[in-house]
């Protein structure tokens, strides 16, 4: 089974690995992200509903830190769709 993250710890994740936001921020981004991705940043995180609360896996916040990391460096280009 996939390690799973709480939103708060994936939020904490998220702070650790890129500089853009606060803990609460991320909280809130994680939130909205499965209804308001597009209006994000175009980045649909993998997550799971279970018992009507929000978990994303490991594999799902590597590759959005990975992403965002390239997109600082100019490797990335626009939005994915």
């Amino acid at each position: 089974m996939q390690e799973m993250y709480s939103i708060w710890n994936a939020a904490l994740l998220l702070t650790a690995e890129l500089n853009k936001r606060t803990t609460k921020q991320w909280w809130s981004y994680l939130k909205h992200n499965p209804r308001k991705w597009q209006e994000q940043d175009g980045f649909l995180i993998n997550y799971h509903l279970i018992d009507g609360e929000l978990f994303y896996t490991k594999a799902g916040l590597k590759a959005f830190i990975n992403a965002h990391k390239q997109e600082t460096k100019g490797e990335v280009h626009g939005r994915f769709k």
